[in-house]
């Protein structure tokens, strides 16, 4: 089982994944649909690998309140991230969209997006979003032309 206090088995990306990762971000966040990216200072974010998310347990990345400036994700051990270093950070920048989107709204609602980030709310509102968000996200980065070459 995944709940909060299982962030705490994590550790840094390193610094070239960190890199990159803040490169792909740039590319969607200056697209139409990125563009509220550039309301949050998501290149003064955290990304982390959490230890404990896994295809088994459905979790691939998490945004929590109590670490506002942090993004937690599925390590590079899972099965499906195995087809290249670029492949494997491509195909994890859905979830990070998806986790930067619950940062903006955590930023836009202010201390309502709690309650908004409860069981049984949060699937009715904030989920909603963040998860069209991740469909434009994987639109993006699975056209070719999006991958950058690095």
């Amino acid at each position: 089982m995944f709940w909060i206090f299982s962030l705490r088995n994590n550790s840094k990306l390193n610094s070239k994944d960190d890199k990159r990762i803040k490169e792909y971000i740039d590319m969607f966040a200056n697209t139409s649909d990125g563009s509220w990216l550039n309301d949050i200072p998501y290149n003064k974010f955290k990304m982390k690998w959490c230890h404990a998310m896994n295809l088994k347990n459905g979790v691939m990345g998490a945004f929590t309140s109590f670490a506002k400036n942090t993004v937690y994700l599925a390590p590079d051990k899972n099965p499906f991230m195995y087809r290249g270093e670029n492949a494997r950070l491509i195909e994890i920048m859905p979830t990070l969209i998806h986790e930067l989107r619950h940062a903006w709204q955590r930023k836009k609602f202010g201390l309502f997006y709690i309650i908004l980030a409860f069981p049984f709310v949060r699937e009715r509102t904030i989920e909603v979003y963040a998860d069209g968000v991740y469909e434009q996200a994987e639109a993006f980065f699975s056209k070719p032309e999006n991958q950058p070459k690095i």
